[in-house]
């Protein structure tokens, strides 16, 4: 196969999110295994600021040199801005360059969606229905995000259909970063000292950092993880094969993506 003429161009924000990182690494893997030639274009922030910093970040992708990439490949949540993204997507749509569109479905592009909700489900029915917890509280992200919302709704699916009561009490907002959750890890704490909410079976966290921070604020104050409150995690960053113990986690097969993302190229 001649692949002097294939270079992929990939466009992301926050190049320096671990899950990126690893995503990137796998799509570079397996293009440089069939010879293809991989551009990144990165900004350091996300680009939903309008600062002088973030304006003058993003002209990186003004330089994407259109006339001789062959894909575009784009990570839209990185963005957290989606005028970006269709001005980005509209300049390679009008020199017919086809763009892969990873984690959001956009019009007029391909899309590799990752199984996030199929993988948070099995985690909830392992606490649920394996350990039969009928007392959990959820540490969400943030609110009104389309992600820390479906994480919410396949919780209470799960305690539905198992028939455990959803209490709105035992729902805290972590904004799935440590001190957002470690503030509202401490004031459930306080709850169950001073009696006021019941100390729970297990706790479900939207991703690992906040459930990295509720193991710590556990332990400091002498909670034992599992045997006093089970705890599950979500994303399998690398910080949380180190902890003690491990979480229940979910995470996403990154060699396999690397191996579809270029499938999906091929094409």
């Amino acid at each position: 196969m001649d692949t002097s003429n294939k270079v992929i161009a990939v466009c992301l924000s926050d190049l320096q999110d671990e899950t990126l990182t690893r995503q990137v690494e796998a799509i570079c893997k397996y293009a440089r295994e069939r010879e293809y030639q991989v551009l990144v274009f990165n900004t350091f922030r996300q680009l939903d600021q309008n600062d002088g910093f973030t304006q003058g970040e993003k002209f990186i992708f003004d330089i994407i040199p259109l006339g001789v990439v062959s894909v575009l490949i784009i990570f839209p949540v990185s963005f957290a801005n989606m005028e970006e993204t269709y001005k980005l997507v509209g300049r390679a749509k009008a020199v017919k360059i086809p763009v892969i569109s990873v984690d959001m479905k956009l019009e007029g592009c391909y899309g590799v969606l990752l199984g996030y909700q199929k993988a948070f489900e099995k985690l909830c029915r392992h606490v649920v229905e394996f350990h039969q917890c009928k007392k959990i509280n959820f540490m969400a992200g943030l609110k009104n995000n389309e992600f820390s919302d479906q994480r919410i709704d396949i919780f209470k699916k799960v305690l539905e259909e198992n028939e455990v009561p959803f209490e709105e009490e035992r729902l805290a907002y972590g904004q799935f970063w440590e001190m957002p959750c470690r503030i509202a890890c401490e004031k459930w704490v306080a709850m169950w000292a001073s009696g006021r909410q019941e100390k729970p079976d297990a706790i479900i966290a939207a991703n690992d950092i906040m459930a990295l921070t509720i193991e710590n604020v556990l332990q400091n104050h002498g909670y034992r993880i599992p045997e006093d409150i089970i705890l599950t995690g979500f994303d399998g960053i690398g910080l949380e094969q180190y902890c003690t113990p491990r979480l229940t986690n979910a995470y996403n097969d990154i060699d396999l993506l690397g191996s579809e993302f270029l499938h999906l190229v091929d094409q």
